[in-house]
């Protein structure tokens, strides 16, 4: 029995930090620092709030809605 052909009944996805160097953690600190500086509008902040996901301890799925695309 293929496993591609049996219905799918859930499925979920999940963004995880897999790696990141020396470089890049730098390079994010230093974004911070400079978004720290900056003034943001109510606008601003909105739209990184939707951007980004806040820190948690564990990982969240989330469902996705279409289920019958392959991965």
């Amino acid at each position: 029995e293929d496993p591609r052909d049996t219905q799918v009944y859930h499925r979920g996805y999940c963004q995880i930090k897999v790696f990141c160097d020396k470089g890049a953690e730098r390079k994010t600190r230093d974004e911070e620092r400079r978004a720290a500086k900056r003034k943001m509008s109510a606008t601003n902040r909105k739209k990184l709030d939707e951007i980004y996901h806040p820190v948690t301890e564990r990982s969240e799925f989330y469902t996705m809605a279409d289920l019958s695309k392959p991965p």
